[in-house]
């Protein structure tokens, strides 16, 4: 089921019944919400909740829904497109515009899109780079170990957390590597990159905040549990999730913890920040607006 309620009451807009589940963050753009389930892909009108287009994918998968331009990319494994493969379709019917089968048998991340190019990683323990029209591998890295979450592209660099908690930065032209880092966890997701730093937590607890130009380690924060997926950096904040339950906003500049909120259940998913306001759902059944300055 997927639910749309305001966000400064929390009334229910609509709720629409998917008949499959739901697996991945979905993403809205332009007016319209886009989201992974176990087999299809779905678009619906953001402002009523009718569904615009339905496509069969491959089945598995709950990486979160990456759109861009005018078209949605797939990352899934499975018959329908090969040993892995990537799926690029036509944000407005969802028609096919491109696919194309990987040479990896183990999961896929999900992807990061610029400049023509697709950047994926693998469970195998490579992260390559796509083209985008024709699958053409451009560059592939071993990383000697499996990617856990999607890469991410920032500033012309592309940035990944491996199993064994080693953070890279790759050159996205080439696959050159800039620098390395020793993580003490695993992040299972994506970096957030914004301001001349790299945001991410960990599977120790700790939100890390790292220079992206050599990956000086500029200050860490301790909340005390395994981090879920990616944090939410603004201006002045940085907000993550963790396996207690509790939401943090941490100083973006010092690392200071500014405050914490525990909610009922766990929590799986990233937080969202909008106008002040951080909203989570949490395992207790509820959907949480925060105040940023709570």
């Amino acid at each position: 089921m997927i639910y749309a309620v305001t966000a400064d009451t929390g009334e229910e807009r609509w709720r629409f019944e998917t008949n499959d589940a739901v697996r991945s963050t979905p993403a809205v753009v332009d007016g319209t919400l886009y989201v992974g389930l176990h087999d299809q892909m779905l678009a619906l009108d953001a402002a009523s909740g009718s569904e615009q287009w339905r496509v069969d994918v491959a089945p598995g998968g709950s990486n979160p829904t990456v759109v861009q331009g005018e078209s949605v990319y797939v990352c899934r494994q499975g018959a329908a497109f090969g040993i892995g493969g990537i799926a690029k379709l036509d944000s407005s019917n969802g028609d096919v515009q491109s696919k194309f089968a990987t040479d990896t048998t183990g999961g896929l991340t999900a992807a990061a899109v610029g400049d023509q190019t697709v950047y994926v990683g693998s469970e195998e323990g490579s992260l390559s780079a796509y083209d985008i029209e024709t699958g053409d591998v451009k560059w592939s890295s071993d990383v000697e170990l499996g990617l856990v979450g999607p890469p991410a592209l920032a500033d012309e660099t592309v940035y990944v957390v491996d199993i064994d908690a080693t953070l890279r930065a790759f050159d996205p032209s080439d696959g050159t590597i800039h620098w390395a880092e020793q993580l003490p966890g695993v992040s299972e997701g994506s970096p957030a990159v914004i301001g001349g730093a790299v945001y991410l937590g960990d599977t120790q607890g700790t939100v890390h905040c790292l220079a992206t130009d050599d990956g000086e380690r500029l200050w860490q924060a301790d909340t005390g549990n395994w981090i879920t997926p990616s944090p939410a950096v603004t201006d002045t904040a940085v907000y993550v999730c963790n396996n207690d339950g509790a939401v943090y906003a941490i100083d973006q500049t010092e690392g200071e913890i500014l405050w914490q909120f525990a909610t009922g259940g766990q929590l799986r998913t990233s937080p969202a920040v909008v106008d002040g306001t951080a909203f989570v759902g949490s395992d207790d059944g509820s959907l949480y607006a925060l105040a940023e300055d709570s």
